[in-house]
């Protein structure tokens, strides 16, 4: 029998049978020294690891979440060898046990401790894979948002997915049509009645959608809305919501309506499109269509504390089922020459311009709001770089 000369002990060379005809010559297996024989559980094995229905009923995202992270365990035996299965065995069957006990925070902790041992045994790789799921969101460590999860993974859902917004524009000096006006100043009655329309057994109105061309103030009602309430507005951002693995992104969203739920807020779905998109076109892969599906359910049947809005360019698009979601729809279309003829006017004297018939002249060949404000505000910055620069010449010339 040929084999690796010298065998040692583990950790350095062993004997290994080759297979006829093949040369032999040196070859290294690495076994850490606490790490017995043993070979991963394969087949019902493996499947009795990752299944619900040997403990107790669990929260289904609590246990989606754990799964994945078993998952990834799995997955990294054949990349990394025993040890890690050695190491976690152990650990995941208490991961298991946390979880039926419906002991969330201490499921957190364990899993942790998995991926801390995997990092101290050398296990990088492993240990980035794991962490990866059981943190799928990772940040930058910033604060997660009033009254988020308190499940370390969620949390920090929250405070990647929750861009906070800070305007000082009331819904007063947005350019509104009048109808659009009405309602939203009725909605804004709403919420400041909510005790009497509660003891009529009516619901006030706290999902709507804005829909109309680019530019034309459909975010920026939204954040003014929020000041009008005094409510602190979060805009989703989608990089933070859509997961990589199945059922992922699901889980996301429930987690921002109870969020949503529990912290009275305006949650900004800006560019919906992204969760809406119309089902079932023939390139698009299943998890789009359950993404959908997840997302109408949430929107119809949470209780926001605040309001929910969204938002979108392109409404053609966006899955019929998903209007009527919505308590309120209000479009925002493209702006008329009278309408951008006062804007423009109103942006001059704000920044106190000149020549306002040559300015106004070039907002008016604007297709927007946002771009008649570009072409005055750049205006205005040209101005105010004029004025330095002779300011620092004069100063030169007294010197």
């Amino acid at each position: 029998m040929t084999g690796c000369p010298g065998a040692m002990e583990r950790g350095s060379l062993a004997k290994s049978p080759q297979p006829a005809g093949r040369a032999s010559g040196p070859c290294r297996i690495f076994r850490p020294p606490e790490a017995p024989e043993i070979s991963p559980p394969t087949g019902t094995q493996a499947s009795r690891c990752l299944t619900p229905a040997r403990h107790p009923p669990c929260n289904v995202a609590q246990f989606l979440h754990v799964k994945s992270f078993c998952i990834e365990s799995k997955r990294s035996w054949g990349h990394y060898g025993t040890g890690l299965i050695v190491a976690s065995i152990n650990k995941l069957s208490k991961l298991f046990s946390a979880l039926a006990e419906q002991n969330v925070a201490r499921a957190g902790e364990i899993a942790g401790d998995i991926v801390h041992d995997e990092e101290q045994k050398g296990h990088h790789g492993a240990a980035r894979l794991l962490k990866g799921s059981l943190r799928p969101n990772a940040g930058n460590g910033s604060e997660a948002p009033n009254g988020c999860s308190d499940h370390p993974a969620f949390a920090r859902l929250l405070t990647e997915a929750l861009s906070p917004q800070v305007t000082t524009t009331r819904l007063a000096d947005v350019c509104l049509r009048p109808n659009t006006r009405t309602e939203l100043e009725t909605v804004i009655k709403e919420w400041r009645n909510i005790s009497v329309l509660e003891k009529a057994g009516i619901p006030r109105r706290s999902r709507l959608f804005f829909h109309g061309p680019p530019g034309c103030g459909k975010s920026l009602t939204a954040k003014a809305l929020g000041l009008e309430l005094s409510l602190p507005t979060y805009i989703v951002r989608f990089d933070g919501v859509i997961g990589a693995y199945l059922g992922q992104t699901a889980i996301h969203l429930r987690e921002l309506f109870r969020f949503a739920e529990r912290s009275p807020c305006v949650l900004l779905f800006d560019e919906v499109d992204a969760l809406g998109k119309r089902r079932g076109h023939p390139m698009d892969i299943g998890e789009l269509d359950r993404i959908v599906i997840a997302f109408m359910q949430e929107l119809e049947h949470s209780a926001p504390a605040g309001i929910v809005i969204a938002t979108s360019n392109l409404p053609s698009q966006l899955d019929t089922a998903l209007w009527r979601r919505f308590d309120l729809i209000v479009t925002f279309p493209t702006p008329t020459k009278s309408e951008l003829s006062s804007f423009a006017k109103a942006l001059v004297s704000k920044h106190r311009l000149p020549s306002i018939a040559r300015t106004t002249e070039r907002a008016l060949r604007a297709k927007s709001y946002a771009e008649a404000e570009r072409l005055i505000q750049a205006e205005a910055r040209a101005r105010i770089l004029v004025n330095c620069k002779a300011n620092h010449a004069t100063r030169r010339d007294k010197h």
